[in-house]
Order: structure tokens, then sequence, then C-alpha cells
């Protein structure tokens, strides 16, 4: 099995396709949609739930099976079918076609993996074992969750504004490194997650 190189992709206002019609097909859907890619799905039966999408405009259907050439001028295609025939089939005319292909529990016939992803806001944890246990990777985000809540979320906002108003006012590199540590190893984390607003800001201050 290869080993998988890390990496974040911006799918904002990109065409997706999507082939097969299952709930695992429904939450590729959604995830895809909820970082701007534009969705196209084939599929000849589809949940309630990617119909309710089709016919609000969210995604393209094609209420069909998959026929050659869908796969052109798709930049990323996920397969979810129960049919190993036709995932074998789209995920060869999708890398012809120099598209991104998953095809889910398939590793070996794809050309990237999907991590299991904690999201709190902008932070992103993602979690691989290479393919070989998608389960254990899940279990490993579930326990995270407890410990990165959605106060990361508020404090990854907090940071973002202070790192502009450094970028734009702060000249030398190394105060700037300076500030963002004093500002991560702080206890706003614990404040946030307090609800002590007016504390967040008063410790803020007090470290800029």
């Amino acid at each position: 099995m290869p080993r998988y190189y890390p990496i974040n992709i911006n799918l904002e206002n990109t065409d997706c396709l999507v082939v097969g019609g299952g709930g695992v097909a429904e939450r590729k859907v959604c995830t895809l949609i909820s970082f701007g890619a534009r969705v196209t799905l084939v599929s000849p039966r589809i949940t309630s739930g990617l119909r309710e999408m089709a016919e609000k405009g969210d995604i393209v259907l094609k209420e069909r099976a998959y026929q050659k050439g869908d796969c052109l001028g798709m930049r990323t295609v996920i397969v979810a079918t129960d049919s190993d025939e036709i995932n074998r089939k789209v995920a060869e005319e999708a890398m012809a076609a120099n598209a991104l292909v998953n095809v889910v529990d398939q590793p070996h016939i794809s050309n990237f993996i999907v991590p299991a992803t904690l999201r709190q806001g902008d932070l992103q944890i993602s979690i691989s074992t290479n393919g070989k246990s998608p389960a254990l990777a899940r279990r490993i985000r579930e326990r995270l969750e407890g410990e990165f809540g959605p106060e990361y979320a508020k404090f990854l906002e907090i940071i973002d504004r202070v790192r502009q108003k450094a970028l734009a006012t702060m000249p030398e590199p190394e105060k700037r490194r300076e500030l963002f540590y004093r500002i991560v190893d702080s206890d706003l984390i614990q404040l946030i997650r307090e609800g002590k607003d007016q504390e967040v800001q008063k410790r803020l201050e007090g470290l800029c």
C-alpha cells in the first residue's frame, strides 16, 4: 500500500462528482458542499436527503446509472456504490481524466484517501491510518473531540484578528512570533471555555 502525502485542498467553486446515492454518498455530498464545491451526483436511486438537496438546487442530479464521460471536467470524484465493477470502472476513468478519485473503503483503487477529521471552525485535525483502519481513525477523532471543543473556533478568530493587526503594525518578525506564542501559551482557551468574555478581553490586552 502506498504512503499518502497529507495535503489540504481548496475545493471552492470546483466541479466534483459523486457516484452513488446511499447514506455514505449523502454524507460525502454534504461535506463537499460545506467546502464550497459544485457537486454533480450520478445514481439511479438516491436518499430522500439527496433528493431534497437536488430540489433546492444545491446539487446537480443525474438520476441514472454512471455513463462513460461523466468524469470529464471534474476535479474530484467520490465513488460510493455497492458494485465493485462500477467502482473500478469509475476510478479508472477518473484517473484517466486526471481527476482526484476516492473510492469509499477501497484505497487500493483510489489515488487519495479521506482522513477522519475533527473540525472546530477553522481548526482541523485530521487522523489517518494510511487506509489500514478507518475505524481506528474515527475512534481517535472521537477521543480528541473531548479535548478540542468549540472554544477553539473562537480562539482562532481572536488569533486571526491579532495576527492581521500585528502584520500591519509590527514590522519585526521576531516580535510578532513572540506575541503569537504568548497568546497560544496563555490561558485564553480556558477563559473562553468558561464563557468569561470580559476576562478574555482584559487578558488579551495584557498580552498584546
